[in-house]
């Protein structure tokens, strides 16, 4: 079963994560047709049970650093899939325009917000 979840994203100087309950086997990361995000971001993926010990702050830092235009979300998406269902750890910092990003899952649910 596919479900769709979608936040609006807006504006921050501060890293700041979205979705951290959403679990899926196949996991795809959108924005509306025309729209790219602003900001540095990472999706992150763990077990369902595991502990997420990610420094965010450095691993953001250093993707600003040496790849700042990495991990664009525009329409075509980001797409993930697994094995086994993993937890989705979205960050983004340096928001410069709100936009509304939607996270497509597939054989998942989304647990806690």
């Amino acid at each position: 079963m596919i479900k769709v979840f979608s936040k609006m994203i807006i504006s921050e100087k501060e890293p700041k994560q979205y979705f951290q309950g959403v679990v899926g086997t196949r996991i795809k990361l959108y924005t509306d047709e025309g729209v790219e995000s602003s900001g540095i971001c990472i999706a992150h993926f763990t077990g369902i049970d595991e502990e997420n010990y990610f420094d965010v702050e450095n691993n953001l830092t250093a993707l600003q650093e040496f790849m700042p235009e990495a991990n664009v979300i525009n329409e075509y998406g980001l797409e993930y899939e697994f094995d086994e269902p993993m937890k989705l750890n979205f960050y983004i910092t340096n928001v410069e325009h709100p936009f509304k990003l939607y996270v497509e899952v597939e054989d998942g649910s989304e647990d806690v917000e």
